[in-house]
């Protein structure tokens, strides 16, 4: 299933916000309030990422050969 733009673009500024700060320890709480996405969004639309970029990036690697 494809979460919702909100849940991705919530998941999305949570990570530009890891991204920032690489050092930072963040909890899943702090996260879902800081998004307002329950946990359950917030771990579909990281994994809905995770799961794009790595096909793109296998893409990637398919066109180089």
């Amino acid at each position: 299933m494809i979460p919702s733009q909100k849940d991705i673009d919530g998941a999305y500024a949570a990570k530009i916000y890891l991204d920032n700060h690489p050092f930072r320890q963040v909890s899943i709480p702090l996260l879902v309030e800081h998004t307002g996405l329950s946990e359950r969004r917030l771990k579909e639309a990281f994994l809905y990422q995770f799961q794009i970029s790595l096909e793109h990036y296998t893409q990637l690697l398919l066109a180089r050969h």
